[in-house]
């Protein structure tokens, strides 16, 4: 997709290489109705994790992480991308998760290349058994 200012939206490609229910998140935040990406910790609620962004073995490979246009993450940017195990998200308060650390990170630039999942992830918490 190009980056043209008669685009609706930009976009994002995630590839998913495990076996495991995933779901992904650009760290972002909104002010004055614009989006900019978010350095910072996780958001404080789970409602910025978009459940339409889970890739599995039953819809293996590609998902799209797409944002209104207009909005100030641009290609080239740095951005932090998090990873959460569909399990734990069902098994833990969103605050254990941020706390815990029970999550994965990269960060990387945005829009330069597809984001290959674990590659380049680490997990924050790494005890856990949830790890693929």
């Amino acid at each position: 997709m190009s980056c043209l200012p008669t685009d609706k939206d930009w976009k994002q490609d995630f590839y998913n290489n495990t076996d495991c229910d995933i779901y992904m998140l650009i760290n972002q935040h909104q002010e004055n109705g614009v989006i900019y990406p978010y350095y910072g910790e996780l958001p404080l609620s789970i409602d910025h994790v978009d459940c339409n962004l889970q890739s599995s073995s039953w819809a293996p490979g590609r998902i799209y992480y797409i944002l209104p246009y207009g909005t100030k993450i641009n290609r080239g940017d740095c951005i932090h991308v998090y990873a959460f195990h569909a399990d734990t998200l069902k098994k833990y308060t969103w605050e254990e998760i941020r706390t815990g650390k029970k999550y994965w990170f990269r960060e990387t630039v945005c829009q330069s290349t597809d984001i290959q999942f674990p590659d380049g992830f680490k997990y924050m918490e790494e005890s856990d058994a949830e790890n693929p």
